[in-house]
């Protein structure tokens, strides 16, 4: 079990002081060092099962946001007692035989401020447990991802105001203002969270991301590079790397921008978010890698539209060869002469291309690719009606 996450907690249980004759903290303290967790959940629960301690509250739900092993809509949460070669990360969404408890934590945050008004602590849970409802969203949750930022604003200004404000809660507020586009704003409260925790990964990123948005290059890779050394997760590092080649490209420093988002691909060789900024960034200035990174891109998924779209995006927005992606298309083609679903995808961009220069030969393609759709997708599918669409336009209309 990471040490990280046994500190916040502990931290939490520390504060039992109005159950100290109830249960032995230090007990508790130590079970949860040793990965028992489910035992932990079980006697504060059994301690308080109406949730109308504060104090025993804000420890369930401290261990809930932060050790639980499987959630549902973030309401309720399964524990585990973890074995002595166990991390959190080793169980957590796996299978596995878990112990649910209902905890529908923004219900009993309310009524708890209704009793407790002055309750600064109250605020700043509301705050965290709706950003980590937001960050963990899934569709069967109550609220919509707008309607949680809507809800997150007003306790976290609450917890700033009465004084119950930690780093976390800056660097929420932070995010809600670059979520509006308020850029300075939002960099005001970023830079407070730094000054209380200068170790922040995210608010690192964050405050990459506003000082490239306020056009600040040099001080957006320079948090962006500090980020990158404290994240450990790939992708994350992956994310920073990012944000670097990024502002090199806006300082002019082509090679620079190149080299920071291979180092991006050498973490996570399939980021299909770095090989997009790559190839938008080689079709801009004509690099010869464009050819491997469209190949790359389509074999990554041919049987998915979605690596085709982001290809043709991306030379048609920086004024790319159409005639090279056209070849490579073809090859395409040749490399996957049994498969339906790529065949499919790859007529109709074929078709899309030739459309510019040839309507006829054009239709061509869009015929072959509606015979493939349509051993994939019933004649109701949208995909028909356009390609009907192209080969309804008269071919004079268009000829050059």
């Amino acid at each position: 079990m990471k040490l990280k996450y046994i500190l916040a907690i502990c931290i939490g249980v520390s504060c039992l002081t109005s159950i100290a004759n109830e249960m032995d903290v230090k007990v508790l303290t130590e079970e949860l060092t040793q990965g028992r967790v489910l035992d932990v959940y079980e006697r504060l629960e059994k301690a308080d099962p109406q949730n109308q301690d504060v104090n025993i509250f804000l420890t369930k739900l401290n261990l809930a946001l932060n050790l639980y092993a499987v959630q549902i809509q973030y309401e309720k949460f399964g524990f585990v007692n973890l074995q002595s070669h166990q991390t959190m990360e080793d169980v957590r969404g796996k299978a596995g035989t878990y112990t649910l408890f209902s905890l529908p934590a923004y219900h009993i945050l309310d009524s708890l401020i209704v009793v407790h008004p002055n309750d600064s602590r109250l605020y700043k849970a509301l705050s965290d447990y709706y950003y980590e409802s937001y960050l963990n969203y899934s569709e069967d949750m109550p609220f919509t991802p707008e309607e949680l930022l809507q809800k997150l604003e007003n306790p976290t200004r609450k917890a700033m105001d009465m004084g119950s404000a930690d780093f976390e809660t800056y660097f929420i507020y932070g995010f809600l203002l670059l979520k509006k586009g308020k850029y300075e704003d939002a960099l005001k409260y970023l830079q407070k969270s730094y000054l209380l925790n200068d170790q922040y990964g995210p608010n690192l990123y964050n405050l990459s991301y506003a000082e490239f948005a306020l056009k600040n290059y040099r001080q957006s890779i320079l948090n962006a590079q500090k980020a990158f050394y404290i994240y450990s997760d790939p992708s994350q590092k992956t994310d920073a790397l990012r944000m670097v080649s990024y502002g090199y490209e806006m300082l002019g420093k082509t090679d620079s921008a190149v080299y920071f988002l291979q180092k991006g691909l050498q973490l996570t060789p399939t980021n299909q978010q770095v090989l997009e900024d790559y190839l938008y960034l080689a079709v801009r200035h004509h690099l010869p890698e464009q050819n491997e990174l469209v190949k790359k891109i389509l074999s990554l998924n041919p049987q998915s539209p979605e690596g085709f779209n982001l290809v043709i995006n991306a030379y048609h927005q920086e004024n790319g060869d159409y005639k090279s992606l056209l070849k490579l298309l073809e090859d395409l083609e040749r490399k996957y002469p049994d498969d339906v679903k790529a065949l499919a995808n790859i007529n109709f961009y074929e078709g899309q291309l030739l459309f510019q220069d040839s309507v006829s030969l054009a239709k061509v393609k869009f015929k072959k690719s509606k015979l493939y759709f349509s051993q994939i997708y019933p004649t109701t599918h949208p995909i028909f009606g356009i390609i009907q669409d192209y080969l309804d336009v008269p071919e004079i209309q268009l000829q050059r």
